[in-house]
């Protein structure tokens, strides 16, 4: 179990030279390991202040949540229409495409997950206001959760109990199926869980 503050995110600018990554963490998934070094899965905030074209990233499929601000038009080649994406909106979509994206009504913060294809696939979501208590997928290899909104107390038997504020994550690498996560009445969290792919 990490906690990762926002005063550790790693800033980095986009390959393309049109924005800013604060990255949160990456990873590799175990014994699948890849010999290059390439990160299976990536979690990051990046801010757009203006109409900019996303980084390319081949081969990785990719989830884009709008956390502050108004949210993004976003246009996907392929797609007839342009997407309204508003705050707490998000979409998933291939990484290698050329996306762009045209902040609405000022600049925004958005968090990015991406996943290498080949070695793992994923389910991500923002949930509002939160009903339940949140659990880790014990099918899991990883399971994160960001607090985007409000605060969050992490229950669990071997630690002390922690609270996530605004921008706080928790990384998991496999499951505590004892632990959980439970919201204030006006938190919004991000919670994502990464499977590692069976070799055929």
């Amino acid at each position: 179990m990490r906690v990762v503050t926002c005063t550790q995110w790693v800033r980095s600018p986009w390959k393309n030279g049109k924005g800013v990554t604060y990255e949160i963490s990456r990873g590799q998934l175990g014994h699948s390991a890849d010999p290059e070094g390439a990160y299976h899965w990536r979690l990051s905030v990046a801010e757009i202040t203006e109409p900019a074209d996303f980084s390319a990233f081949d081969g990785y499929e990719r989830f884009l949540g709008v956390i502050e601000g108004a949210g993004i038009m976003m246009t996907v080649p392929g797609e007839a229409a342009p997407r309204s994406i508003p705050c707490f909106g998000s979409v998933v979509f291939d990484g290698a495409l050329t996306v762009r994206a045209r902040p609405l009504n000022g600049p925004t913060r958005d968090i990015n997950l991406i996943v290498r294809r080949a070695q793992a696939r994923f389910e991500a979501e923002i949930t509002e206001r939160p009903t339940k208590m949140l659990k880790p997928d014990p099918a899991a290899a990883v399971n994160l959760f960001v607090c985007l909104r409000g605060s969050a107390r992490i229950h669990a038997p071997e630690h002390p109990e922690q609270t996530l504020q605004q921008h706080d994550s928790l990384l998991l690498a496999g499951s505590d199926s004892k632990l959980t996560l439970l919201a204030t009445s006006e938190g919004v969290i991000f919670c994502a869980r990464i499977y590692r792919r069976q070799p055929l």
